[in-house]
């Protein structure tokens, strides 16, 4: 188990909007304001309420698991797995200290080939897990085991800390959620094979033979691992499981168990409450709370664009009280929830739907109307700051807890260029003071054409609006032009003075104020035909007690293809046998905007014949070839030109392909002719590569072949990793 820890500028210098005369000469000293403000990030916690520099084990791991201890520690847990041509687990638990710093007494055991989902603290302070683990005989089966205060496998418990659940087949069997009854008693959720699974224990780790058969529920097959379990007053339990509702779709519903772990007939239809939304859509449930008076809440996303959440009331019926409206217009799906103690307040995290880099955060009232006194007018927006990127991208919140005071923390991840990190974060409740907030670039990527003149940002303050704030800015150029592969579409490096005006300057904000304020970068004007260029700006120095959110931001001169793109063509081996073919394949570069296409001719001069030693794909003979891209769409497109043998060693013969008549406003790149030899006595050549993707920008990121290769990569290697 691991533990997370030049030439003269040809446009005016600089110019900064919204910046009013008071608000410039404001002094940045001062102590911050004393009035409540619950959902601002709490500034007594790791940076400015933010701890998001824990390393995750892999690139396939997850940060699955908060929870508040009684001394108001935090610990945090997760896992991930993944199977490829080799499967692989891991885990990691970590526990932080109430002021945001790694707890340096705190040591988990070593958990080799286990994966964690859930973890829950008992009120002795030692921790309940569940994951899945790998056995000697290499299957996975749902493992629980338990830690003492220090981390180290409680021996009380099961065998050695650990309990195995198993039927003893050979399916997989997994524990995706825990919580630990008033009498200590320990109810798990996961699946077996394809089935619901769901397990009590007795404190000391045996199968409870009071529940179930044996201590064992299954259940009906489900459509998706996105399992949680909840216990409701009376002893009990709820648990969230995605299953085909109707023959044509999944959906999301509520599997009720009584305290014995029989299906509960008093609850829903045989036990079972599917969530109400629309029947043409699909909701997959990711998150599940249950209110004092055994109201349930679900929160997901419909048709994986919209988020949702959903009340049953306690038998399973629909709740017609509640309605929501606020969370369908603000998510794209709601990952997390969570109930104030006395259920007056709901809680719900997840994706915002305009894809902002931050994490949203909405307090309702219990009717589901937005929550007013919370954060900015209701919602709370987590944003991160990294050592090693300049910014986070989608950052997720898995789980959340309340604290006293109505506080909360929650946990989870955020990608970045190189890799995934997991974030924890603490705000403020009711009766807290306020939060200076933090600073940071509102986009991640931002284009503007020479014509144009100059490229404006915005910075924003989120988090807290207590006491006056300042931060520095500037721009610089990169250290070397984008490469093929990397982050940036290959490109030119900006040169200042020559292609933009270097800009610096000092932002600041009143007590109070949480207006967006504008950096305007001039660009210089030219009439040659060039690529796109990079350049960034960069936050630095803030003031005032705030942090740093996303501190940089990559800044593109459109290049000459702006916005239609440009067409390329290129060969994966220059030379084919002549009972092969030859690989060409067609890209549409930089930008997509519009439907556009290009067409493929054999060039004058080869030696070989069309429609004799090659072909058109799908022919018998040569005829001109036109590809398309739709509006929006980037892509290489994949040529195969079939070679025709006739079995007679002879003279290497060659042929070229070229791009002409490109439409829809796109151009023709550099490399608008591929040539392949044609050998008679060579060897068949290897089977190509998947074709790659086009150099993209626009705020796309881009990706060369090695690129396109990496993510092929990628999503084989998570055909494992739970989806949650």
């Amino acid at each position: 188990m691991k533990r997370g820890k030049a030439a003269s500028p040809k446009t005016p210098l600089l110019r900064l909007v919204r910046l009013e005369a008071a608000v410039a000469a404001t002094s940045i000293a001062g102590c911050l304001t004393a009035a409540a403000a619950p959902g601002d990030l709490d500034p007594s916690f790791g940076d400015v309420g933010r701890q998001s520099g824990i390393a995750l084990p892999s690139y396939y791991s997850s940060l699955w698991s908060v929870d508040v201890l009684a001394d108001d520690a935090v610990l945090f847990g997760g896992g991930g797995e993944y199977e490829y041509y080799t499967t692989y687990e891991d885990d990691f638990l970590g526990l932080l200290l109430p002021n945001g710093t790694s707890d340096a007494r705190f040591a988990p055991a070593a958990l080799n080939g286990t994966a964690i989902y859930d973890t829950a603290p008992q009120a002795d302070g030692k921790v309940v897990a569940v994951g899945t683990a790998r056995q000697p005989d290499g299957r996975m089966k749902l493992v629980v085991f338990r830690l003492q205060p220090d981390g180290a496998l409680d021996p009380g418990f099961g065998l050695g800390g650990q309990a195995i659940i198993s039927d003893g087949s050979p399916s997989r069997e997994a524990g995706y959620s825990v919580v630990v009854d008033p009498d200590g008693r320990i109810a798990v959720a996961g699946q077996r094979g394809s089935n619901l699974l769901v397990a009590r224990l007795l404190p000391n780790g045996t199968l409870d033979s009071g529940f179930g058969a044996a201590g064992v529920f299954v259940g009906r097959e489900l459509a998706g691992n996105l399992i949680r379990i909840a216990g409701v007053p009376g002893g009990a339990y709820r648990v969230a499981v995605n299953y085909r509702v109707q023959a044509n779709y999944n959906g999301c519903g509520v599997a009720g168990l009584t305290s014995a772990g029989a299906l509960d007939a008093a609850f829903g239809s045989g036990g079972y409450a599917p969530l109400q939304y629309p029947d043409y859509a699909e909701f997959w449930c990711r998150s599940l709370a249950v209110q004092p008076d055994g109201r349930l809440l679900l929160g997901g996303t419909v048709s994986g664009v919209d988020g949702y959440i959903g009340r049953l009331l306690a038998n399973g019926a629909p709740d017609p009280s509640f309605s929501a409206g606020e969370v369908d217009s603000r998510f794209r799906s709601v990952s997390a929830l969570a109930v104030s103690p006395g259920g007056t307040k709901i809680l719900v995290a997840g994706e915002e739907r305009n894809g902002y880099s931050g994490a949203l955060i909405v307090r309702l009232l219990a009717d589901g109307t937005r929550d007013t006194t919370f954060g900015r007018d209701g919602a709370t927006t987590v944003d991160l700051s990294s050592r090693r990127t300049r910014r986070f991208y989608s950052p997720t919140i898995n789980d959340m807890k309340v604290t006293t005071g109505g506080g909360l923390v929650v946990g989870g991840n955020a990608n970045n260029p190189y890799g995934t990190n997991a974030f924890v974060a603490r705000l403020l409740g009711d009766t807290a003071g306020g939060s200076p907030g933090v600073l940071g670039l509102k986009q991640s990527r931002m284009l503007a054409t020479e014509q144009a003149g100059q490229i404006v940002l915005a910075v924003q303050r989120t988090g807290g609006s207590s006491g006056p704030i300042a931060v520095t800015y500037s721009t610089r150029d990169f250290p070397l032009p984008p490469a093929p592969g990397s982050e940036f579409s290959p490109g030119a490096q900006a040169v200042t003075g020559v292609d933009y005006t270097s800009t610096t300057g000092r932002l600041t904000w009143a007590d109070g104020d949480v207006g967006d304020r504008e950096i305007v970068v001039p660009i210089a004007t030219d009439a040659n035909a060039e690529l796109p260029e990079f350049f960034e700006l960069i936050l630095e120095s803030p003031e005032g007690g705030a942090g740093l959110a996303a501190f940089g931001i990559d800044l593109e001169i459109a290049g000459a293809s702006y916005p239609f793109g440009e067409f390329t063509i290129g060969t994966y081996s220059p030379t084919v046998n002549e009972t092969g073919q030859a690989d060409f394949f067609v890209e549409r570069n930089y930008y997509g905007q519009g439907a556009v296409s290009v067409t493929v001719r054999v060039a004058a001069g080869g030696t070989a014949t069309p429609g004799q030693d090659f072909r058109a794909p799908g022919r018998s003979d040569w005829q001109d070839v036109v590809v398309t891209w739709a509006d929006g769409e980037y892509g290489g497109k994949y040529l195969p030109v079939p070679i025709a043998g006739d079995g007679i060693a002879e003279p290497i013969e060659a042929f070229t392909l070229e791009l002409v008549s490109p439409t829809g406003g796109a151009t023709l790149g550099a490399t608008t002719q591929a040539t392949v030899q044609i050998d008679a006595q060579a060897s068949p050549p290897p089977t190509p590569p998947v074709p790659p993707s086009p150099t993209r920008s626009n705020g796309g990121g881009s990706f060369g072949w090695l690129g396109a290769m990496l993510l092929f990569l990628g999503g084989a290697l998570r055909r494992r990793m739970q989806s949650r």
